[in-house]
């Protein structure tokens, strides 16, 4: 019975602390933005998927800017992944945004 109580009194501060982390993160950036470029930095798109410009824009942008130049292009992340925000890591690694892409150094 000890050991219950122990146990709860250490996991309940821990979650009141950590549950509106996620909720935080969504008041102060409420909508997700991302900037690429290329590597040669002559073309750059950013991407407000909640507005309709998305990853399919970004890369029919791409592809229409690599046959007006006649230039292959690679592109690069302008923001990093933030790996303490443990809520977004099923994005990091399942959405096209982060895996497609390393970032810009």
């Amino acid at each position: 019975m000890k050991f219950v109580k122990i146990i709860f009194v250490l996991l309940v501060p821990i979650l009141i602390l950590v549950y509106p982390l996620p909720l935080l993160d969504l008041y102060l950036n409420p909508l997700p933005v991302y900037h690429y470029q290329s590597t040669d930095g002559k073309f750059e798109f950013t991407c407000y998927p909640a507005k309709g410009r998305d990853y399919w824009a970004m890369e029919k942008a791409k592809q229409d800017h690599e046959e007006k130049n006649k230039v292959k292009l690679t592109l690069c992340r302008k923001y990093k992944a933030k790996p303490l925000h443990f809520w977004e890591w099923h994005r990091y690694v399942n959405s096209p945004y982060y895996n497609n892409y390393e970032v810009c150094e």
